[in-house]
């Protein structure tokens, strides 16, 4: 870690807290159990994401909140073209 960020400074301090609290969270015993199994070598935890590092519950999370981003946009995009054309012909009008 120490390397990756080229030594101790914002990048290495918020990664550090980032891989801390998430080994510490009583919600994401997965990720302790994987590191303490061996299953994820230190290079590989320092180079995970907060998203890879989350808890299932905070996956599941983000996933719902993307979804319904997703549907919003959809939503927003489809009244745009709906209201397109109304646009258009008042403007030629």
């Amino acid at each position: 870690m120490f390397a990756q960020s080229r030594g101790v400074n914002q990048q290495y301090k918020a990664k550090f807290r980032s891989l801390s609290f998430n080994l510490k969270d009583p919600k994401n015993p997965d990720l302790r159990a994987r590191v303490l199994e061996g299953d994820i070598e230190a290079q590989e935890l320092v180079e995970m994401s907060a998203e890879q590092l989350a808890s299932s519950e905070k996956k599941a999370e983000y996933s719902q909140a993307i979804a319904r981003r997703h549907t919003s946009a959809m939503a927003a995009a489809q009244a745009v073209s709906l209201l397109l054309p109304l646009v258009v012909l008042q403007a030629l009008d």
